[in-house]
């Protein structure tokens, strides 16, 4: 296998402007203990990391939020959907529950 076949690569298309240089939207991460980086300083976790990678492909285009909260239940996110994932509003949604 190429070493180049294993990194991840973003298409670069050019998002559309919104004009005065705000973000198009939010990419939300809505999980547990998984996606929030139990075990793991803040700034390696995979959400984090792949923050970074977003920029340096994108630049400041679009704004990666972490919803992620540490042993939560689905029960408990079903609650806290409403105020944690739709009153950000998202272009993209990433959920993930063990």
């Amino acid at each position: 296998m190429k070493d180049s076949a294993r990194k991840p690569r973003f298409k670069k298309t050019p998002p559309r402007s919104t004009g005065g240089g705000r973000p198009l939207g939010n990419v939300v991460f809505f999980g547990d203990s998984i996606c929030f980086g139990f075990g793991v300083s803040a700034h390696r976790a995979w959400v984090a990391r792949l923050s970074e990678m977003v920029e340096r492909t994108f630049g400041k285009v679009y704004v990666v939020v972490n919803s992620s909260i540490n042993g939560d239940t689905t029960r408990m996110a079903l609650e806290r959907m409403p105020h944690d994932v739709q009153a950000h509003g998202c272009v993209l949604l990433a959920v993930q529950f063990g």
